[in-house]
């Protein structure tokens, strides 16, 4: 077996993308453009299709149909946020309240529900 770690090895520099199975693809990539500030709006085939350009990364997110999605969490997801006390008080503001926050030494964090009670948290400092 090749040791990964090999300078001159190909290996992966970041996540790309992310899919989301939904119960309600619709309803769910607009709870993430309204309440979360995603860009998640270009539909095709049954999914809802967006994500967002950082200096260095890109990332797609698709929320598409899926099978046996009833109250069922199939995904949890952390969001980097470049000012964490403005973005929790944005997210207050639209009804949005944290179920758990905590600070260690990577920074502070906020976790929520989304519609389909897939776990979301925000990361800053």
């Amino acid at each position: 077996m090749e040791n990964i770690d090999d300078l001159n090895s190909p290996k992966i520099d970041y996540v790309g993308g992310i899919q989301i199975e939904a119960k309600n693809p619709k309803s769910l990539a607009e709870w993430y453009s309204n309440k979360f500030g995603l860009n998640i709006q270009m539909e095709y085939e049954g999914g809802y299709y967006g994500g967002f350009k950082g200096k260095k990364v890109n990332l797609h997110i698709g929320i598409v149909p899926g099978e046996n999605t009833e109250g069922k969490s199939n995904i949890s997801l952390t969001f980097h946020v470049d000012d964490f006390k403005a973005y929790l008080d944005i997210l207050k503001s639209k009804g949005i309240i944290p179920i758990q926050t905590m600070k260690d030494n990577e920074g502070q964090f906020a976790f929520f529900f989304d519609i389909e009670n897939n776990k979301i948290g925000i990361w800053g400092n």
